[in-house]
């Protein structure tokens, strides 16, 4: 896959950033959004794909949780398709974030130990949030990502699950599915799968975050 960076979208006033400067503008956005609002201690913190960083979010965390709600926000926003198990690198769900986090630190985490998706966490700032039913909010994602039908280079819409790879994958417009799966599949197209702004797109059954997902 290519490497070139995508910019990202701000959850809060909808301006499109560069993945650089993301940091800086979310912690200023949300100082204006929560102005006057009670604030919690939290971690700011960008979720990327480490085999294609055009993949990637930023959150912030109430520092007084566990890994288990970063286990559940990942799952919700980008990862979720059968309950598989996860773990992450630095130990287990239940430890206090405030007990094993500042920033600077980075650690991975991983979905499903069979097709597996791994994804890199890293902390990016403390700062002091609002919160509302939720201890993580979403405040950028990146902007979906060009995918094009490897036949004919036109905006692609379907991706083949069997057929993927890491090195050629397998994308293609609406007409060039009816192709492949006519010629490839003998008109079964129980394999395709919509593309999906998430790095588990293709993989397994997921399908892509519930409607619920990033409400904050």
């Amino acid at each position: 896959m290519a490497k070139q960076q995508t910019k990202g979208i701000c959850r809060l006033c909808h301006q499109h950033v560069g993945k650089a400067a993301m940091k800086k503008h979310v912690l200023e956005c949300t100082s204006k959004h929560d102005a006057g609002k009670p604030t919690k201690p939290a971690f700011l913190m960008r979720a990327e794909f480490p085999y294609d960083k055009r993949f990637w979010l930023t959150f912030t965390v109430d520092a007084s949780t566990t890994l288990n709600s970063i286990d559940g926000f990942l799952r919700g926003a980008w990862l979720e398709c059968c309950g598989h198990m996860s773990e992450f690198s630095i130990g287990g769900k239940t430890r206090k974030l405030k007990d094993i986090l500042e920033a600077g630190i980075v650690f991975g985490y991983e979905y499903d130990f069979g097709s597996t998706t791994e994804v890199l966490l890293t902390v990016l700032e403390e700062h002091e949030v609002a919160f509302g039913k939720r201890s993580v909010r979403l405040l950028s994602i990146n902007e979906p990502i060009e995918a094009l039908c490897r036949v004919c280079g036109k905006p692609a819409t379907q991706i083949c699950t069997e057929c993927y790879d890491a090195q050629e994958v397998e994308m293609f417009c609406k007409t060039h599915t009816k192709t492949h799966v006519k010629q490839q599949h003998d008109n079964e197209d129980y394999m395709m799968a919509v593309i999906i702004n998430s790095p588990r797109t293709g993989v397994c059954g997921y399908d892509g975050p519930g409607p619920e997902a990033w409400d904050s």
